[in-house]
């Protein structure tokens, strides 16, 4: 065949493109990937602030994400309370229904709150299956030490002229009443739970709170 004209191919453009496409694509890539929005955390979306196709800039809150695998509870003791817990105390939450769950207490104050004289605790309980809802109310038990108590009526106790609380004992050997204090360690709507008291004591249960330290008095043995 006869060859009219001929024109010379124009490469160097072409390859030109070829690059910038590639370019093009790589920071689509990246785009894309910038795109995603990751939590630092592991968890649920608890709330979200934001609709499909809303505007969104730097430093605007998305999302509220909760980590409910592990719960941090945070309790407050008296200092009899905190007097009474054992060297390393166990913890048993109980939940509104009363089921009860083993926690792990992780913090204990040493000093007191100058504002309430109460001492915080922290107990950490494994969640991971969701038992205890985020948020929601318990109660904790500590293990205290061992110590010996006495069941006795609440109307038995009596304070001292200095403001302690106690019990007035009965003495056989010369016939008087002497107050002796104790540590109350549980109580219900009628008796408690006090030690401090002997085995042998003798604990005055009915006119105890017209007597003063060293009173006469008749004793007589309650059936």
């Amino acid at each position: 065949e006869e060859i009219i004209g001929a024109e010379e191919v124009q490469s160097v453009p072409l390859a030109k493109a070829l690059t910038s496409a590639k370019q093009e694509l790589e920071r689509t890539k990246n785009y894309s990937k910038n795109m995603r929005i990751r939590s630092p955390i592991e968890g649920k979306v608890e709330k979200s602030d934001i609709s499909l196709g809303d505007h969104i800039g730097p430093e605007q809150e998305l999302f509220q994400v909760i980590d409910a695998a592990k719960l941090k509870f945070q309790a407050y003791l008296s200092e009899h309370e905190h007097n009474q817990l054992s060297a390393d105390p166990k913890a048993i939450i109980l939940d509104g229904r009363g089921v009860q769950y083993e926690g792990k207490v992780v913090f204990i104050s040493k000093a007191a709150n100058p504002k309430n004289l109460s001492f915080e605790i922290e107990v950490i309980f494994d969640n991971k299956e969701d038992k205890i809802k985020e948020g929601t109310g318990v109660e904790i038990l500590l293990s205290s030490k061992e110590m010996k108590t006495y069941k006795l009526p609440l109307s038995a106790l009596v304070i001292s002229p200095s403001g302690d609380l106690g019990v007035m004992l009965y003495n056989a050997g010369d016939g008087r009443a002497y107050f002796q204090k104790v540590e109350i360690v549980d109580q219900d709507e009628n008796s408690m739970w006090a030690s401090g008291i002997s085995d042998s004591a003798k604990v005055i249960t009915m006119g105890q709170t017209s007597l003063s330290n060293g009173s006469k008095v008749k004793a007589k043995l309650a059936e």
